[in-house]
């Protein structure tokens, strides 16, 4: 259950490509949606860059191993979408739910999930995996919809997907129409109308999230981006604001730390972050700023790897983003 849960929730984050949102998972998302991402793992393969992000899930963990190994399950093959859909800012599971599109041998994963001491339920009809009883019940819960559809989260927010799934969702018109249109145009997307001020309290860094709560960024009312895989990597953002006033500030404060950025590059991360400095385009339609930068893929694989050993697999908290 342990690898299963973080199997189903690493495709979501660590494979970052995408196409049009799939309408099974749309619905499936939970009444008073107001972040959405989304992710096309099967078109990470056929992209150089994606197959380095997909490369590093290659991990030297046993336990992983063991369990790509025993239930034939990986991740790597067999994800072939992602969608996050979450209520509130915040990584906790209890705030949303990670929809997964794919090919689930769900007799073998099932088989190996109670080996491990997993509870298995049936839940409506549908196969339901926690955490052994002696766990905290929030430890969250994965079930199988159907062999092509996975949901994972909180034990009452999977439930409430398993009860609605012959229903329709009634996503608020800004985030589903706004998904659409990325997912449609982007690799990778995701759009919030979680208001900062919001978010800015749930950040942990204390000087990102002073910066999150200055008057510029409080204006913001929604937030949205893509990225797109070619032979760099072009990340496209826009911030809906209160006003065209508003706008105009939000982009004078960008402008101004970014040029404070280029007068301070330095060390290893120097020619990644001066590509994307000296690529930034950054504009403003009416109450809406808009940017986009650009950097080579070869600069983001040498700062990832940098950073971080290849692919060492390790527990991660349920992000919304």
């Amino acid at each position: 259950m342990r690898h299963l849960g973080k199997v189903l929730l690493l495709a979501s984050l660590a494979t970052a490509l995408g196409m049009a949102a799939d309408r099974e998972l749309l619905r499936l998302a939970p009444a008073g949606t107001r972040l959405l991402a989304g992710i096309q793992v099967d078109q990470a393969k056929v992209t150089p860059f994606g197959r380095f992000l997909l490369s590093r899930m290659k991990a030297d963990d046993t336990d992983f191993q063991s369990f790509v190994t025993t239930t034939g399950f990986d991740p790597n093959r067999d994800v072939d979408e992602v969608l996050i859909a979450s209520t509130a800012a915040g990584a906790g599971r209890k705030n949303g739910v990670v929809l997964v599109r794919g090919h689930f041998n769900t007799s073998s994963i099932l088989a190996t999930a109670k080996e491990k001491g997993a509870t298995v339920e049936d839940y409506q009809g549908v196969a339901l995996l926690s955490p052994p009883k002696s766990k905290t019940p929030s430890s969250g819960a994965v079930a199988f919809l159907s062999g092509t559809v996975a949901v994972c989260g909180d034990m009452d927010n999977v439930k409430a997907v398993i009860a609605r799934r012959a229903g329709t969702t009634r996503l608020d018109a800004t985030i589903e129409r706004k998904a659409e249109e990325l997912s449609a145009a982007h690799h990778a997307w995701m759009v919030s109308i979680i208001p900062v001020a919001e978010m800015a309290g749930r950040v942990p860094d204390a000087n990102f999230s002073g910066a999150l709560k200055g008057n510029a960024f409080q204006a913001i009312e929604q937030v949205s981006g893509g990225v797109d895989f070619a032979d760099s990597v072009k990340v496209s953002a826009e911030a809906v604001t209160r006003s065209d006033k508003d706008a105009t500030a939000l982009a004078d404060v960008i402008r101004f730390l970014a040029s404070f950025a280029q007068m301070n590059q330095q060390g290893a991360q120097a020619p990644g972050l001066a590509a994307a400095l000296e690529s930034l385009d950054l504009k403003t339609e009416g109450n809406v700023a808009k940017l986009s930068f650009r950097v080579p893929q070869d600069q983001i694989e040498q700062l990832m790897q940098s950073h971080q050993h290849p692919a060492r697999i390790r527990p991660v908290a349920h992000r919304a983003k």
